[in-house]
């Protein structure tokens, strides 16, 4: 277990590493090409991101769960449609 927990967290400080490093890109150019100018935008460019994504990451495990009650009513439903209909007459 304390394997996966290492490789976890190497992915995490990739993954961070990864954003940053893109993040840094972004501003470096921005600089460069609006000689600082811009970068107001791209710093609300990134807020609306990190805001988009966490609500995302609060939402998503609500919507899969709705989704999943969803597909197993929907399940049920024909499970018992076609029993329902299987049935001889008596």
């Amino acid at each position: 277990m304390n394997a996966l927990i290492g490789l976890a967290v190497g992915f995490g400080l990739a993954a961070a590493g990864a954003v940053q490093a893109g993040t840094v890109i972004a501003r470096l150019k921005s600089a460069l090409f609006t000689g600082g100018l811009g970068n107001p935008v791209v710093a609300l460019l990134e807020l609306a991101g990190a805001l988009l994504l966490s609500l995302l990451a609060i939402l998503a495990p609500a919507l899969v769960a709705i989704a999943l009650t969803l597909l197993a009513w929907a399940f049920a439903r024909i499970v018992r449609r076609r029993t329902q209909t299987s049935r001889p007459a008596a």
